[in-house]
This record gives C-alpha cells, sequence and structure tokens, in this order.
C-alpha cells in the first residue's frame, strides 16, 4: 500500500490510477511490473486491489467524477497523510517521479489540455528540469492572455522569467514578449515597456531581427499609450525599417497601422493615407 500511495502523493491531493499505473511500468516499482512489463492487465489489477485496501483502511476515497475525463480518480482523505508519505520520499527518487507525472500529464489526449499546462510545468520545476517548465509556464501563460486572464498570465509568466538563464536568449525572449502583452492588455503600460525594452536587448544579443522589430512595435505602443507621441513613431518607423529589410509583408501592415492610429489621435485626418 505505501508503495503505491507514495507514487500517489506525487500527484497532490488528487491522483489518478493510470497515472499511478504509468509511474510504475517506467520505475517497475512493483511485482507484476518487474515480472511482467508487459502484461498492464496485471498491474493495472493490482493497483486496483492495493487501493481498495487503501480504501478499507480511511487512507484514500475514490470520487465519482474525475478532473480528467474517463480517468480514474481517488484522493487522500487526510492532506496530512499524503504531506507525511511524500516527505519521505528520497529527494532523487521524488524529482524523478516529478518528471514522470509531467510526462504522464503531457501525453494525455485531452479536448481541452490548456488547463494542464501548469501542471506539466509544476512537476518538471520540482523535477528539476527548469528549462523545460519555463517553457510550459509560457504556454499556460498564454492560454491565459487568450482567455484574457492578465493577472494569472502575468504570474505564469513571472514564474518563467525565474526559471530561464541570461544566456538562454531562445527561451527568454517568448516569456518577455507574453510579460508584456500581459501587462499590455491589463493597462500597465510602465510595467509593459519595460518588458518590452528587455525584449529589444534580448533580440539584439540574439541576433533576432525579426523578434527586434515586434519589440519596437510593441515600445512604440506603449509611449503612444502614455501620451509620449514623439517616441512613438520612432518606434514605429524603427520597426517599419526592421520588417522591410526582412520583407515580412505582414509586419509592415501592422506597422503601418499603427502608424496612423497615431496620426489619428494626433489629429490628422488622412493618418492611414499619411501612414
Amino acid at each position: 500500500v505505501r508503495a503505491v500511495l507514495s507514487l500517489a502523493s506525487v500527484f497532490g491531493p488528487a491522483a489518478w490510477i493510470e497515472g499511478v499505473v504509468s509511474m510504475i511500468h517506467a520505475t517497475r516499482s512493483s511485482p507484476q511490473a518487474v515480472s511482467a512489463p508487459w502484461a498492464d492487465d496485471s498491474v493495472v489489477d493490482w493497483v486496483d486491489d492495493v487501493l481498495e485496501r487503501a480504501c478499507e483502511q480511511g487512507l484514500v476515497g475514490f470520487h465519482e467524477r474525475s478532473a480528467l475525463d474517463g480517468l480514474r480518480e481517488f484522493a487522500f482523505t487526510m492532506r496530512a497523510d499524503r504531506q507525511l508519505i511524500y516527505e519521505e520520499i528520497p529527494a532523487k527518487e521524488k524529482a524523478l517521479h516529478h518528471r514522470l507525472a509531467a510526462q504522464w500529464f503531457g501525453g494525455l489526449d485531452l479536448r481541452d489540455p490548456t488547463p494542464w499546462y501548469e501542471v506539466v510545468a509544476e512537476h518538471l520545476e520540482l523535477g528539476g528540469r527548469g528549462e523545460r517548465a519555463a517553457q510550459w509556464f509560457t504556454r499556460a501563460g498564454r492560454a491565459a492572455r487568450v482567455a484574457y486572464d492578465m493577472s494569472r498570465a502575468q504570474t505564469l509568466y513571472r514564474r518563467a522569467l525565474a526559471l530561464v538563464d541570461l544566456d538562454r536568449i531562445d527561451l527568454l525572449m517568448p516569456v518577455l514578449e507574453g510579460f508584456g502583452e500581459a501587462h499590455y492588455h491589463a493597462g500597465e503600460f510602465t510595467t509593459a515597456r519595460r518588458a518590452y525594452g528587455a525584449l529589444l536587448e534580448a533580440s539584439l544579443i540574439g541576433d533576432d531581427r525579426r523578434v527586434g522589430a515586434r519589440a519596437w512595435l510593441m515600445l512604440g505602443r506603449c509611449h503612444r499609450a502614455l501620451g509620449d507621441y514623439k517616441e512613438a513613431r520612432a518606434c514605429f518607423d524603427y520597426a517599419l525599417g526592421l520588417f522591410k529589410e526582412d520583407r515580412d509583408s505582414a509586419g509592415i501592415a501592422d506597422a503601418l497601422d499603427q502608424t496612423a492610429r497615431l496620426l489619428r489621435i494626433e489629429g490628422s485626418g488622412s493618418a492611414y493615407d499619411e501612414a
């Protein structure tokens, strides 16, 4: 019982039988998995029996409905029991189990996987895979932005930033861009401007002209929102020049559109013609 509950504790207060079985196969941590690792049914039956005993002992309870459709969910009856079992797992083994949990969640065929991006990220972080965790936190942040939950998006991007080393510019740039966008769309233009400034610096270090062009465009939007129209126009001009060098027609159109909006704010009656 303790071996199964130890694996289950890694998932949190609630776990899924299929996830525990997946871990057992990956670690061969049951007699059935060791003697016949290809015999899925025997391991599933063994886990079922173990959890039934744990349920009879009042350690876990089964949920009628699962947060993961089609999978069987159960939970520890007492959070203190789960915490005690979890804390007794050796650190190296615990990190491995978190990586396996992340792998299991990431491999599920879900109708809407976006609510689970943060869960995968947290397991990767606890499993010692900071850079991969940052990528999943970035995915989660992007999903929160699409849902217009900017406060949550900011938190997720901030968690991603904490995990990315400055020498990984390729990972840093999408985090900075998302972080800036989350603040911009929340009306926090000063913070967004700082993020876009950092993105511009990162694009120069990474020699990524396309990202640099977007950074100039975003900086221009912030200056315009803050009423600094001269700086905004200069940023849009820089962005337009870079987009033209890259022959990026979509980027050129965006830069011209942003310039026209600025001219209209400044009182030009023929803003789009001038742009």
